[in-house]
């Protein structure tokens, strides 16, 4: 009989042991799906933020292109302009150098002309005197 209520102790205790077990199995598989769920959650979020900011760096990317373009039309206008300026200035210049040259030819042919022109007595005496009105 000893053996027999051994035996039924031995299979008490190995059923208490399964049970325990099950039981710490079972709240170790119950702790892991939630610290599963957790951290699904968590990537879920990590994810929306990761799109909101792409988002945003994409958006701010394209506006500072779009400035940049705009700056660099501006720039290349300015340039042209100063360019048509440049030769404006340097057809400005070349005219007048021109100019200067001709008026200067005429003040000479003039002078030496003026010299060269006999002066008759009614000539030498100069511009009649004025009377003063007062």
């Amino acid at each position: 009989m000893r053996f027999i209520v051994g035996f039924a102790a031995g299979v008490a205790v190995a059923a208490g042991a399964a049970v325990w077990y099950a039981s710490q199995a079972g709240r170790q598989f119950r702790s892991q799906y939630e610290l599963d769920r957790r951290i699904r959650g968590l990537s879920t979020q990590l994810e929306k933020a990761i799109r909101e900011v792409q988002a945003s760096l994409d958006q701010q990317a394209r506006e500072v292109r779009a400035r940049a373009e705009e700056a660099v039309g501006a720039a290349r206008k300015a340039a042209e302009r100063a360019e048509h300026a440049a030769e404006a200035a340097a057809s400005a210049a070349e005219t007048a150098e021109k100019g200067t040259a001709q008026a200067a030819a005429e003040e000479t042919a003039g002078s030496a002309e003026a010299t060269l022109t006999p002066v008759g007595p009614d000539q030498a005496a100069g511009p009649e005197p004025r009377e003063s009105a007062s």
